[in-house]
């Protein structure tokens, strides 16, 4: 037997088994939110089909190793969100998501090292990257130019750089970067031109200057 015909499917979805994974093989898009919760292992493979997620997609506390089965993901409407999937070292697999039409939410993933493997995204509404122990860089998110609200990075043991975020001009919220032990070096920053809100830079013992922030010309609120 093939591979089932793609199909178009409708409303909200919770995964919390294998079986209720299982019955999404096929769905070519889900028109509302899709989460997976405390999903057993090893991998999304019934997800090969997925192009399109029109609300949110949450990935939580699921004990998956690999996001490769999501290579044909190009869009989700609302928010991504991967938190407590303790076990997963990269984002390999979300190549292809060119457009995230809210906020890219990265919390609490234990063996997360890099953010490589993040598609070409270049507008978010938010971004929030917080507690990821393993983190080392940003790197999965260069070619993003612009985030609507807020920017939190914080949390982080092993962040020295915030490469990845070399290209990123304009925050039209708060900029947030806060107890961040190892961050040594804001250079980065380079492009940033505008934040709309405050910029905070809190508990980074390791940072000797704001040095990198030299195209900044303007801070809506704040500085602290």
């Amino acid at each position: 037997a093939g591979p089932p015909p793609l199909r178009d499917c409708e409303g909200d979805y919770v995964v919390r088994t294998r079986a209720e994974l299982e019955a999404l093989y096929g769905c070519r898009t889900i028109g509302g939110s899709l989460t997976v919760d405390g999903l057993p292992g090893p991998d999304l493979g019934a997800l090969s089909t997925l192009e399109e997620v029109g609300g949110d997609l949450a990935i939580r506390d699921a004990e998956i190793t690999t996001l490769t089965h999501l290579a044909g993901l190009t869009r989700v409407g609302g928010d991504l969100a991967l938190e407590d999937d303790e076990e997963l070292g990269d984002l390999e697999g979300l190549g292809a998501l060119a457009r995230i039409g809210g906020t890219l939410s990265i919390t609490s993933m234990r063996d997360l090292e890099t953010l490589a493997g993040l598609g070409p995204v270049t507008t978010l509404a938010a971004l929030r990257v917080e507690e990821n122990g393993a983190l080392a860089d940003l790197a999965g998110l260069a070619g993003l130019t612009n985030v609507e609200g807020d920017v939190l990075v914080a949390g982080h043991l092993a962040l020295t750089s915030l490469d990845g975020l070399d290209d990123l001009a304009s925050v039209g919220g708060d900029l947030n970067l806060i107890r961040d032990w190892a961050l040594s070096d804001l250079g980065a920053l380079a492009a940033i031109e505008e934040v709309e809100g405050r910029l905070t830079v809190d508990r980074a013992p390791e940072l000797a200057s704001l040095e990198g922030l030299s195209a900044l010309e303007r801070v809506g609120g704040a500085l602290t």
